[in-house]
């Protein structure tokens, strides 16, 4: 269930960031952010747990939230791309 949350979030933060970032760092800048909302998430779960250091599951945990944001990242560049090659396409063919 946390994958879908974490593909979604970064899908939606590229497609709400796209414009404001430079290009070569849309990535790693929404993966970083991916990473700071999961580490934040494993913070909150450790408060109200009774261990106090973090274990092996902690750290898979973070692990398949950044493989899910890198996912989700990576469907919403594509997505990006084919929309702006289409809309190029269909522009090129009306002023034919």
């Amino acid at each position: 269930m946390h994958s879908l949350l974490y593909v979604m979030l970064s899908a939606l933060l590229i497609q709400s960031l796209y414009d404001r970032l430079p290009e070569g760092y849309r990535f790693g800048i929404v993966l970083a952010l991916v990473l700071g909302v999961a580490l934040l998430q494993e913070g909150i779960q450790l408060l109200f747990s009774e261990r106090q250091i973090p274990g092996p599951d902690n750290l898979f945990d973070i692990g398949v939230d950044m493989l899910a944001g890198a996912i989700g990242a990576l469907l919403a560049l594509v997505f990006r791309k084919r929309l702006s090659m289409r809309a190029r396409q269909s522009l090129t063919k009306r002023i034919e």
